[in-house]
């Protein structure tokens, strides 16, 4: 079966000279001949997109090779497919300067691709062309280089955190992990997530999927009065709490019992957010608006967890706008990598910058992951980058 592959870097200029780059081509080519792999590259100064067809077991084997060589930087995949046929039967690598090429395709649109695609199904031709113009007319290939971060830009590799303050005990014996939301431009804690964990330090799903509908009903009342409780005791200004959808839209009382607990402890509503995933709103639809109507009119804000990774997240955000939403770390994870990710997660940012809604990114553990999102416009991030769960203690964070 015949793939393509298709990439776009940032030329290290360090690494390769201009002079060198035609030596490249006609050694590449070569050995592409050998793979069996066709296809073309373009070159524009600062970046190099490329097109590669052939076996999906070579193709992938030189990417691979492309990703370690010290040639390229900020390697980008865009697309790996099957294709029902080859657009370049000529096996090796057709090389272009990309401003000839796009005057080329835009003068005469028959040009070079039409002559070779007449075989080939229609929406690979059209996908292929798209990702072509986006690259030769510079959207998504002009993003500053890793060595042109600005100081400022650079915050992950500046953050400290002061002596933990540990606590012995919570209050009723269940543990909590505190884990900080940052804002990278206001270099402040924007708010701290509380996660449940067991008595050996295990995650919520381990420790409580042995619960029945009474016993999970009871320890998400217990639980919300501990984790405000231990808030308090650990200075934490703006805490967040996952919920129980059943806890949380089927009990009468939950609102009141949690201004009763804010209240009891010194926090006012608004330090309080509630994070609940799409797939539990849609799942408990019944009653989920009306509970959630309910808080936010006391002043307790919304977040939305896990965004991205259900099925109805742009529903939600039309029917619905949370005060926050946090994007799956499925779509976080090596988005610097990814051109799809990227794509979704500007879509997602735009979407709900348009709307006032906060966007945070979840999941955040590579340099090269955060300054791709914060290039994108986020602001707000979480995850091991940036501050580790500690159980029943947490540490402030400043910035150096």
């Amino acid at each position: 079966m015949l793939y393509n592959l298709i990439y776009r870097s940032r030329i290290n200029k360090d690494a390769l000279s201009a002079e060198s780059i035609d030596d490249l081509v006609e050694k590449s080519a070569n050995a592409n001949i050998e793979r069996e792999i066709s296809g073309i590259l373009l070159h524009d100064d600062t970046h190099f997109f490329q097109i590669l067809e052939g076996p999906k077991e070579k193709i992938e084997h030189l990417y691979k090779k492309i990703l370690q060589d010290l040639r390229h930087t900020e390697v980008v995949l865009i697309t790996l497919e099957p294709i029902p046929t080859r657009l370049h039967s000529e096996l090796g690598m057709k090389f272009f300067k990309a401003g000839e090429f796009g005057r080329m395709v835009n003068s005469n649109p028959g040009f070079y691709l039409d002559e070779q695609l007449h075989a080939a199904d229609s929406t690979y031709r059209s996908r292929t062309k798209k990702f072509i113009t986006q690259f030769t007319n510079n959207k998504g290939s002009d993003k500053p280089s890793k060595q042109e971060y600005k100081n400022g830009r650079s915050l992950s590799s500046r953050i400290s955190r002061s002596e933990t303050l540990k606590i012995a005990s919570a209050p009723n014996k269940i543990n909590f992990a505190f884990q900080p939301v940052i804002d990278c431009i206001q270099k402040q804690t924007f708010f701290v997530e509380a996660l449940v964990r067991g008595p050996d330090g295990q995650p919520a799903d381990q420790y409580l999927c042995g619960m029945n509908k009474n016993e999970l009903h009871d320890f998400d009342l217990h639980s919300t009065s501990d984790a405000i409780a231990l808030a308090a005791q650990l200075n934490i200004h703006n805490l967040s709490i996952n919920f129980n959808p059943r806890t949380l839209f089927e009990s009468t009382e939950i609102t009141n019992h949690l201004e009763k607990t804010l209240e009891k402890y010194h926090f006012v509503n608004h330090q309080l957010i509630i994070e609940i995933t799409e797939k539990d709103i849609i799942r408990n639809y019944a009653g989920a608006f009306d509970t959630l109507a309910q808080l936010r009119s006391r002043g307790i804000r919304l977040a939305i967890d896990d965004f991205g990774a259900g099925y109805a997240g742009l529903s939600l955000l039309a029917e619905y706008q949370p005060d926050i939403i946090k994007i799956d770390r499925s779509i976080i994870s090596n988005i610097h990598h990814s051109g799809a990710k990227q794509s979704i997660v500007n879509s997602i940012f735009t979407c709900c910058e348009n709307m006032a809604i906060t966007v945070c990114a979840e999941g955040v553990e590579s340099e090269e992951d955060f300054h791709c999102l914060l290039d994108i416009g986020i602001k707000k991030f979480q995850g091991f980058l940036f501050g580790m769960p500690t159980i029943n203690s947490y540490s402030e964070i400043s910035f150096t």
